[in-house]
């Protein structure tokens, strides 16, 4: 198992990433058209952020939140792998081209969008692995596992009362953001205590 600073140090990364994921849509609302392709080459330090958080917690848990959330982790890389290939393909290696059903912007942006879905299932996945494993957060966990639904949920009212619709996507990204920033900040504010916690395999 890696040093308990360094899993400390892997919890203030997914505290980082995961406030500017909660945040990005409120970001790219502020930015606006002028500023939409600038801010979004900037999205794969976000995801790095993620991915690293997503190990400092995988490793602090042991092993101990089972297969079902080992697949989550496997799951949730693998998405933001595919996301940062999209993301540099739509806003880097194409971003002359208009995006459009036969240009590879279009497919770049289409990339994105599966590794998205992979990133969001295998959250859920980790998210279920964790509560079962009991060593970190719960409310951190459950937030992980309850983010697609209620964040839907959260996401349709503000359209509802007339938030565009970009904006209000942050009621999904602001949860699963929460959720990352509930269980970085308890790997950070353990120190020497990472790992400790009573742990169930089932």
């Amino acid at each position: 198992m890696a040093s308990s600073g360094l899993i400390r140090w892997g919890g203030l990364v997914a505290v980082l990433g995961g406030a500017l994921w909660a945040l990005w849509y409120v970001g790219a609302s502020l930015v606006g058209s002028e500023g939409y392709q600038a801010y979004n080459r900037l999205m794969p330090v976000v995801l790095v952020l993620l991915a690293v958080g997503l190990l400092a917690l995988h490793t602090a848990q042991e092993g101990s939140h089972g297969p079902v959330g080992r697949a989550g982790l496997v799951v949730a890389l693998v998405g933001l792998a595919v996301m940062i290939g999209g993301n540099v393909a739509e806003f880097w290696a194409f971003s002359e081209e208009a995006y459009g059903p036969s240009t590879l912007r279009d497919s770049a942006w289409m990339l994105f969008g599966l590794g998205m879905v992979a990133f969001y299932v295998g959250t859920v996945l980790f998210g279920i692995g964790t509560l079962r494993a009991r060593a970190l957060p719960g409310l951190g966990a459950l937030l992980l596992f309850i983010w697609f639904p209620l964040g839907f949920v959260i996401s349709s009212m503000l359209q509802l009362v007339g938030v565009p619709e970009g904006l209000a996507f942050s009621g999904m990204t602001g949860l699963l953001g929460a959720g990352w920033v509930v269980l970085g900040y308890a790997l950070w504010s353990q120190r020497g205590a990472v790992g400790t916690q009573p742990r169930r395999v089932r």
